[in-house]
Parts: structure tokens; sequence; C-alpha cells
């Protein structure tokens, strides 16, 4: 809760995979993916009671370099359940 960095403000998921089924991810702030950012072979499953909720993506991005996601931002080759 209420970090700040260039990608993924809380966390940031690359070749490997997040398993959230209950706590919160909120109030973070980063460029791209304000409370989460998955990308190059990254997975985040959700379920249960977690929670991402009030989370803020600054960056403009492109095609190239994609920035947004204020929750959660999903970038090349990343995914989510």
């Amino acid at each position: 809760t209420g970090n700040s960095r260039g990608e993924g403000g809380a966390i940031r998921v690359q070749n490997g995979t997040v398993n959230m089924s209950g706590g919160e991810i909120s109030g973070n702030k980063a460029f791209a993916g304000g409370g989460v950012l998955v990308y190059q072979g990254g997975k985040l499953n959700l379920s249960g009671t977690g929670l991402i909720t009030g989370n803020e993506a600054t960056g403009k991005g492109t095609t190239e370099n994609p920035a947004g996601g204020g929750g959660v931002l999903i970038g090349r080759s990343g995914s989510m359940n």
C-alpha cells in the first residue's frame, strides 16, 4: 500500500507467477501498472477475496512501451486469470 515506482506500483511479474487469493493492493502509483504490471511470461492468478483498488497509472505509452493500467496492466506476453 502507498508505493510509487516506474513499473508495477506494488508488484511487477515477469517470467513467473503470482497467486493472490486474499489481501489488498491499494494506493499505489506507477508510470505503468499502478497496482500490478504483468508482462514477458508473467502470470497473475486472482481468486478468493483478493482486492486491487485505488491505484493510479500516470504514463501515456506507445505500442512498444505500454503504460496505463491503474489497477493491473497486462503487457506483452503476460496473462491473468
